[in-house]
């Protein structure tokens, strides 16, 4: 899993969002509130927000567009239970939580990269 996560709080705009995913190369940003995980924005619908809906980043607070509903893992979960149940989901992370507090997350780059070493 990739930890430290960068995320952002319900109150921050759609556009500090964006920046920190261009910044950081990343698709998928954790949205903690007192510490506890609220959601997550994906990269697409971002994307979609600006482009089809045409959403003003600049005053559009991340809670208005983080998906709430996503696959969360707990640590100790085998890898293999953990990509089996993104391959059946067709989902691109898992997040990594204890007690609703987020503590690392999963993606198909990791998984690509777990492989790789596999592989070798």
């Amino acid at each position: 899993m990739t930890y430290p996560v960068r995320v952002v709080r319900p109150t921050d705009t759609l556009s500090f969002a964006r920046e920190l995913m261009q910044t950081y190369h990343i698709r998928h940003l954790p949205v903690v509130e007192n510490e506890c995980l609220r959601g997550v924005v994906v990269i697409a619908d971002l994307y979609t927000a600006e482009t089809v809906v045409e959403v003003n980043t600049d005053k559009t607070l991340v809670d208005q567009l983080m998906v709430t509903e996503h696959l969360t893992v707990e640590p100790t979960m085998l890898l293999v239970d953990v990509v089996e149940a993104m391959a059946e989901r067709h989902l691109g992370f898992a997040l990594v939580a204890t007690d609703n507090r987020l503590e690392g997350i999963f993606t198909t780059t990791d998984a690509c990269r777990t492989l790789a070493l596999m592989l070798r």
